[in-house]
């Protein structure tokens, strides 16, 4: 069985996008952290994968290294373009490529490597 710890908004559509999208594939969400709520946890590893999704905040170390599998993100902007927050409005403004990436997490923001993206 594979786990996962979702770090998400709760009313967010995105977020629950996600959550149907690993449980369709299997994946047993075993805690859900929501922004506006966030529960810490010791630093063993309790998830086979973290995903972020839609969640407004950076996940650091020890958080990140503490799954087993290694954590993902899905970001709304086609990264390297528009790293961090408020991404379609640099996007807009920058007049880069707009669109979504689902990357591996790492110690920076947004630089871990890509998995997929679509523009």
């Amino acid at each position: 069985m594979t786990t996962a710890i979702l770090f998400g908004t709760a009313e967010s559509a995105l977020t629950l996008r996600c959550h149907k999208a690993l449980d369709a594939h299997g994946v047993t969400i075993s805690q859900f952290i929501d922004y506006a709520n966030p529960h810490l946890f010791g630093h063993e590893p309790i998830a086979d994968f973290l995903f972020s999704c839609d969640y407004p905040y950076r996940i650091r170390e020890p958080v990140l290294s503490s799954a087993r599998r290694g954590a993902v993100n899905l970001h709304p902007a086609y990264l390297p373009h528009n790293r961090g927050r408020h991404s379609a409005f640099w996007g807009i403004m920058n007049r880069t490529m707009l669109g979504a990436t689902i990357h591996w997490m790492d110690a920076t923001f947004d630089t871990g490597p890509i998995i997929a993206r679509k523009g």
